[in-house]
């Protein structure tokens, strides 16, 4: 996937797991390579998360997460991702109460 997607690291699922991930932490990359290509060939499963994610990618890129209702709103959208999978480290309160910080620290850059 490295290779075809010309982005993105191989890494350990964890210290001491055999298991390896493919992650892009690049926007840009995610945009402009990755996307596309699953929006041409959609996903059999986790359609819905895979949309949610497309359009965070995009919102993120196009710097909504400045403002606190934008922020909100791809939090909301992160939280409904994967909802049968593991718990989340915090909960959606929590992530929620700093986000009028957040956007105000963010629109000072």
């Amino acid at each position: 996937m490295q290779a075809y997607f010309a982005c993105g690291t191989i890494r350990a699922k964890g210290p001491a797991s055999s298991v390896l991930t493919f992650a892009v932490d690049s926007l840009v990359s995610l945009e402009a390579t990755v996307v596309p290509f699953f929006e041409q060939h959609a996903p059999f499963v986790k359609a819905s998360d895979f949309a949610a994610f497309a359009d965070i990618v995009r919102s993120l890129r196009r710097k909504e997460h400045f403002t606190a209702a934008g922020f909100e709103r791809l939090v909301r959208l992160a939280y409904s991702m994967n909802e049968a999978g593991k718990q989340r480290a915090r909960p959606i309160e929590k992530i929620l109460l700093g986000s009028s910080e957040t956007a105000r620290q963010a629109a000072l850059l």
